[in-house]
């Protein structure tokens, strides 16, 4: 024992043994540095010193509501930050690695062993634990790319999930509606990139029906289930579809796919869900909305649409040209299930159905229509919503007046206008439509007129902007009519053009811009709104005739709002509403071989013995395809033909047949009338 210790202690003492052993510590120091940063030691570049550290704060990325993610992670997570080599993750200067208790961290790296030279990037990767021989890489991210003279004094790292692969068991309940199973199969998509769904490309698609579709606890369920998807975020699509082919319902959801891990989860309400439950509301879809317009005429290089608004229905263009034109159409569905028809000028251009969301739709220039000059072509698009029942219709009136001609062919009136005003521009206006029809009657009409004497007479357009009251305008000369407030009255009961050119009567636009001519009419002051007699007339949109009263007087009693003596009277939109009259067509009254065409619009809130919104005389005409006749008064019909001739009633307006009289009562006539409303399916 006494000569083990002894030779210890010598041992201690020799200076050759000590330089022996610490030569080996080295070695050992050497490789255990090695070992773990995975490069040699690099040159401690100047200036930085053992006291200097780098803060790095990672986060994994934000998960929206409603989105599914992978079930399965733990409460904990691990991870592991190190600043590398730009282009290669081996050579690493400093490490660390710590638990994560929620989705975020910071730590400190050390700045002691950086290069001195070369770029070096700050990496960080999130583990399901801290088991090195079986934990499973989830996230990974790196910061940007600096040098030692330009190190940053903190790095924010977003985890975003690894490449790889992972898999997707998504369940989804949605209701068993009280009228019954309405739902007939859901679609299901899988995309790996979000523009992919606009493109229609989808990386998987499963559609469930029949025994596929499982009832459990009063809902309806799906359990999605696919292997092998590319780790990422990725995108899922809902549709379900009627028994119609009709889709009442389309979601979009984000999906979290990990790597070597089982999406199973939703997140609602920052919660885990193991389903994503549906509401019965979800699937009464209305959307009728348009996301976009574009009307490109020939010649153009823009559309003349500058102010869409899915909210706004009519638009007005004023074009220009000395021809007709083609033009390109590009219509923007908001929804899947969605379908549109648009027509121009009556005549159907297409109809076409989406098949998913932001659909584009484009009518090329060379297959269109022409848009007409000297005329006001009437652009219709009615979009149907998905529930197959809701509709919006928009109207794009654009007119192509002749500007070859020198003649003025449009005519704006405004509360705001002014007697002496030309008309020619909003603020110029006219402040009355009567004085607009004196200086159309008085520009040597029969010679100068564009299309005079030919079958395509330029209108005169005449645009009303705000509200134009009766007694406002009627000290001025010539701004009220004789017969009317309006009096267009032609002079050959022949020739409908040799006074007048055809007149179409419309709003300047909506809102502020939508036109009111209130005629004030009541006891002591009767008259009507508009009176015509031989000539053609169109009542276009955002223009409302209102305040008209017939009283008993002979020449007053017949129509409040509009009178019309022979001659062409087309409603294509627009209001006539709230007029009175003691005896016959509290809306429109039509006499002397007067047709009445109605193809849009509203008769609304009228008042009369017989006819409170319409009444058709010995041989005038009423052709009704189109608007609402609603809320009128009469002892005797809201519509009343008395002994006139009915040419059509047809689909797609709302006319009461409860309050439609036709005399003599013919049994061919009441049948014919009967079985055209019938057929049409219109309401009372």
């Amino acid at each position: 024992m006494n000569d083990r210790k002894t030779m210890r202690k010598t041992d201690m003492y020799n200076p050759g043994k000590w330089k022996a052993a610490a030569s080996c510590l080295f070695a050992v120091y050497m490789l255990i540095m090695t070992a773990a940063c995975g490069n040699p030691l690099a040159e401690k570049p100047a200036g930085r010193d053992a006291g200097e550290f780098m803060t790095v704060h990672i986060r994994k990325a934000e998960s929206a509501e409603r989105t599914a993610v992978p079930g399965t992670l733990p409460d904990t997570g691990w991870f592991r930050v190190y600043i590398c080599a730009e282009n290669d993750a081996g050579t690493v200067y400093a490490q660390t690695e710590t638990e994560a208790d929620n989705e975020t961290a910071s730590v400190a790296l050390s700045l002691s062993r950086l290069p001195a030279s070369g770029n070096m990037v700050v990496r960080a990767e999130g583990f399901d634990s801290d088991d090195e021989p079986t934990r499973v890489l989830l996230y990974e991210g790196e910061g940007t790319a600096f040098t030692v003279a330009s190190v940053p004094a903190s790095v924010h790292i977003t985890l975003v999930p690894v490449e790889g692969a992972g898999t997707i068991e998504l369940e989804v309940h949605f209701p068993q509606f009280s009228g019954g199973d309405i739902i007939e199969s859901v679609k299901v998509n899988i995309f790996t990139e979000y523009s992919n769904i606009a493109a229609g490309t989808p990386y998987a698609t499963e559609v469930f029906e029949g025994t596929s579709i499982e009832t459990h606890g009063g809902s309806r369920c799906i359990t999605f289930e696919l292997p092998d998807v590319p780790a990422g975020q990725r995108y899922l699509t809902l549709a379900f579809v009627r028994a119609d082919g009709k889709t009442v319902y389309y979601t979009e959801k984000s999906v979290i796919v990990q790597n070597e891990n089982t999406t199973n989860r939703w997140l609602v309400d920052g919660k885990p869900e193991e389903y994503l439950s549906l509401e019965e509301a979800d699937f009464i879809s209305s959307n009728t909305r348009l996301a976009g317009i574009s009307l490109v005429p020939a010649g153009e290089t823009g559309s003349v649409i500058t102010d869409f608004d899915s909210d706004t229905e009519t638009y007005l263009i004023i074009g220009s040209g000395t021809t007709d034109k083609h033009f390109g159409l590009s219509l923007t569905l908001m929804t899947e299930g969605q379908s549109f028809v648009a027509s121009l000028n009556g005549h159907l251009i297409q109809y076409f159905n989406s098949v998913s969301p932001y659909e584009i739709y484009t009518l090329d220039t060379d297959d269109s229509p022409l848009l007409e000059k000297n005329k006001s072509n009437s652009l219709v698009i009615t979009v149907t919503a998905p529930d197959g029942v809701t509709r919006k219709t928009y109207t794009i009136t654009y007119l192509l007046p002749d500007t070859g001609s020198s003649v003025q062919t449009v005519y704006y009136v405004s509360e705001d206008g002014t007697e002496t005003g030309t008309g020619d521009a909003p603020d110029t206006a006219l402040n009355s439509v009567q004085l607009a029809l004196n200086t159309i009657r008085n520009t040597n009409y029969n010679n100068q007129w564009p299309g005079y004497g030919t079958d395509n007479v330029s209108p005169a357009v005449i645009l009303v902007s705000g509200k134009i009251e009766y007694t406002s305008i009627s000290g001025i000369n010539g701004a009220v009519g004789v017969n009317g407030m309006v009096d267009i009255t032609g002079t050959n009961a022949n020739d409908l053009y040799a006074t007048y050119p055809p007149i179409i009567l419309m709003g300047a636009g909506t809102g502020d811009n939508a036109g009111i001519l209130d005629a004030e009419g009541g006891s002591g002051s009767e008259r009507r709104v508009l009176y015509m007699e031989n000539a053609d007339v169109t009542l276009a949109d955002n223009l409302t005739l209102t305040g008209g009263y017939g009283g008993t007087l002979n020449n007053t009693k017949y129509g409040g709002g509009v009178h019309v003596n022979g001659g062409t009277f087309t409603m294509s939109g627009g209001t006539i509403s709230d007029n009175l009259t003691g005896d016959s067509g509290g809306g429109v009254y039509v006499t002397g071989s007067g047709s009445f065409i109605m193809s849009g619009g509203n008769i609304v809130s009228n008042t009369a013995i017989s006819g409170g919104a319409v009444y058709i005389t010995t041989a005038s005409e009423f052709e009704f395809s189109g608007g609402i006749i609603t809320r009128n008064t009469a002892t005797s019909g809201a519509v009343y033909i008395y002994t006139g001739q009915v040419i059509s009633l047809c689909r797609s307006g709302r006319l009461p047949q409860a309050l439609l009289i036709m005399k003599p009562r013919t049994a061919a006539a009441c049948i014919s009338a009967a079985e055209a409303i019938r057929t049409a399916g219109l309401s009372p």
